[in-house]
Order: structure tokens, then C-alpha cells, then sequence
């Protein structure tokens, strides 16, 4: 899914054309999520489907977040509304997860977000963004 894609690197004197690697989807998931206001909440599926990869990928990515908060990978969930799992720093921290959601805002009950705060299309929430 990752090597299909390229990534162009413009310089001051050169351009060079490469095969996207996992670090690269990373990054760009990470710079995605930085969009993604407080109270506000996205799926795995919403951003998979926006970057045309796998959800397993981005899974993967946020589960290796070296930046957790600054990137607010707790604005993921699954696509069932189910808050799914957090790891920080390489541990399981569920709770927490929950805890920084329900401080932003968001109203869980029954281990599922409510949907009126939930991004289903990043196209959209992108451009119609004041």
C-alpha cells in the first residue's frame, strides 16, 4: 500500500522522486492529526481512507507516536465509535486516552464516543475549516 505511493523532495538545486516509505506515511498521518481540533474526533478508517492506505497502517503508525499530545493520536477511534486503545511511550494506557477525551469535550458513555463530533471525510473537515 506504502510503495505504490511517491514523495517529491524539492531543493534548491535538484528535485528527486522516491518511493514512499512507512516513515513517510507516519509523518504525514502526524501532520494530519496536528488539524484535528480539540473536542473533535476522527476514525482510523476516515484517515486511512484520506491518505488511500490500509487501516492496519495507520493503526501501526499511531501506535509508534514519539510525539503523543502534540500529535492528538487519542482523536482516533474505531469506526464503531468504540474509543480503541492508546499506547504511550509503549504502554497500554487506555484510561488514559479516555481521560484526555472527556477533558477536550468529548461525551463517551458506554466505552463509545457520541457522533456529533466524530470527522467521517478529512476532505471535508480540510476545506471547510475556517
Amino acid at each position: 500500500m506504502i510503495g505504490k505511493k511517491v514523495i517529491v523532495e524539492l531543493k534548491k538545486n535538484s528535485i528527486r522522486v522516491r518511493k514512499m516509505t512507512f516513515s513517510d506515511l507516519s509523518e504525514i498521518t502526524y501532520a494530519l492529526l496536528q488539524l484535528v481540533h480539540e473536542g473533535d474526533i476522527i476514525t482510523y478508517k476516515a484517515l486511512a481512507n484520506f491518505l488511500r492506505t490500509n487501516v492496519f497502517i495507520i493503526v501501526r503508525a499511531l501506535k509508534n507516536n514519539p510525539n503523543p499530545i502534540a500529535v492528538p493520536c487519542h482523536r482516533v477511534i474505531k469506526s464503531n465509535n468504540e474509543i480503541g486503545g492508546y499506547t504511550l511511550y509503549g504502554k497500554r494506557a487506555d484510561n488514559f486516552k479516555r481521560a484526555l477525551l472527556k477533558h477536550e469535550g468529548v461525551i463517551i458513555k458506554d466505552g463509545k464516543v457520541a457522533s456529533d463530533r466524530i470527522i467521517k471525510d478529512m476532505r471535508g473537515y480540510i476545506i471547510d475549516d475556517p
